[in-house]
């Protein structure tokens, strides 16, 4: 189960990557998925024209988001003693001296390619411009 839970987790990170939401001249906030053809609206039929700008088109950014997401997930999942003696048993000691550089490589490499690469997206919970 914890396999499971992992991996719900992991692909949730991915998938709010890739939402983006954009205000309409009635002044209401709609939300969407950012695909390689532009915004696709979660609900259809609302009427509202969907902007066709190129920041609402999925790129390498983004993609570079999401997986930084899940890598960022993963080290502070993993530094959990509780779920690495649940995916690891009996490799305490190696696990624990894992643990102590591998949240900190990760963040400072996350940390380093989400500044090179900022990202733009107004995802669920934010507010659209």
């Amino acid at each position: 189960m914890i396999h499971v839970l992992l991996g719900i987790c992991a692909l949730s990170c991915f998938f709010f990557h890739f939402t983006d939401s954009f205000r309409a001249a009635d002044g209401r906030v709609y939300y969407g998925f950012v695909t390689p053809r532009g915004l696709a609206l979660f609900k259809t039929g609302l009427g509202v024209e969907v902007p066709r700008d190129e920041k609402y088109v999925m790129g390498f950014v983004d993609l570079i988001h999401a997986a930084m997401s899940v890598v960022v997930f993963a080290a502070i999942a993993l530094s959990d003693h509780r779920v690495t003696n649940c995916l690891f048993p009996g490799r305490k000691e190696e696990m624990n001296e894992v643990m102590e550089t591998f949240p900190l490589m990760v963040g400072v490499v996350c940390s380093g390619l989400f500044l090179v690469f900022p990202n733009t997206r107004y995802g669920i919970g934010c507010l659209a411009a």
